[in-house]
């Protein structure tokens, strides 16, 4: 039993070639969408095709990805919860396909809090939340987006802001949006564009890393070739310790730090690890606030323990 350490670049952003399906099978996600009198009948029927799209493309089931909806205006209208008879492709489907035009004011925060809820009535380990607003404008009603939004990071849900056309507040989408706003912000120009840029969206999304709770240990199961990512909120500690205790085959693990204010990914450097392979130290970079992990399975199965501290 090994692990093969590569301490590189974990890309989160999409610059070049694309895989062609998610690089995490594994996900709760929550699609917020704007349906606002700004918008217009003929851009939120694209609207619904494009998060049919995305739906389309999700592997779609309990134990694999969970989908939920919510559609929004002056309402909130939560339409598809992350349990039960929901979680069949096609019923999502068509509950998109069949979202109503609500045509009145915007209340994002409103609909954050729809969408919170969504999310603490259902809870996987070591699964990505994310949580991906779709909106042309900017809240202008209801609930305080800005508290909204920190209720739901606080709830471990990264939050991907899309924003559409001219009329969006940019500072009010990269403020509550995951840091770095370059991988969790994508400005588009139409709704056209939207449609166009699904599939990137969506191959994004799956790529969130799931949180992880320092000195708890989580049980990592991948099949060969599957990807599971992780993040650790860091603290005041210098050296970081990653414990691997090999169950049955083989992984690959890569580690990265995100930067505070710069909003870029470093490179992880290894300070020392033992003979046995599965015990590895890492020093935190200044000015860094989290750690990223990124395992592959390498063996048809392969089930490992993590422990970081």
């Amino acid at each position: 039993m090994k692990v093969l350490i590569f301490l590189n670049f974990l890309l989160f952003s999409l610059i070049e070639s694309q895989p062609k399906d998610c690089e995490q099978r594994v996900l709760d996600i929550v699609l917020v969408v704007d349906s606002s009198g700004s918008i217009g009948a003929s851009n939120f029927q694209l609207a619904r095709d494009a998060l049919a799209k995305m739906v389309n493309d999700l592997d779609i089931s309990p134990t694999k990805c969970n989908v939920g909806i919510v559609n929004y205006s002056y309402l909130v209208e939560s339409v598809s919860s992350l349990v039960g008879v929901d979680q069949e492709k096609r019923t999502l489907i068509n509950k998109i396909k069949n979202l109503p035009y609500l045509d009145q004011a915007t209340a994002t925060g409103n609909a954050l809090e729809t969408a919170n809820v969504i999310f603490n009535r259902f809870r996987r380990t070591l699964t990505p939340r994310v949580l991906v607003l779709f909106t042309d404008g900017f809240s202008n009603v209801g609930s305080d987006i800005y508290r909204a939004a920190q209720a739901l990071k606080n709830s471990k849900v990264s939050i991907y802001s899309v924003g559409i056309g001219n009329g969006i507040n940019r500072k009010e989408l990269e403020d509550i949006a995951e840091k770095p706003v370059s991988t969790y912000v994508k400005l588009l120009s139409d709704y056209t564009d939207l449609l166009k840029s699904i599939n990137e969206i969506t191959i994004q999304t799956c790529k969130v890393p799931a949180f992880i709770v320092k000195k708890k240990t989580e049980i990592l199961e991948l099949n060969a070739n599957e990807v599971k990512n992780v993040q650790l909120e860091l603290e005041s500690e210098e050296l970081y310790n990653i414990n691997l205790k090999s169950i049955k085959g083989n992984l690959e693990m890569s580690a990265s730090w995100l930067l505070k204010n710069e909003s870029i990914i470093q490179e992880g450097k290894l300070i020392s690890k033992k003979e046995d392979g599965h015990f590895y130290t890492l020093k935190k970079p200044e000015n860094s606030e989290r750690l990223y992990l990124k395992f592959k399975g390498i063996e048809n199965e392969n089930v490992y323990e993590l422990n970081v501290y």
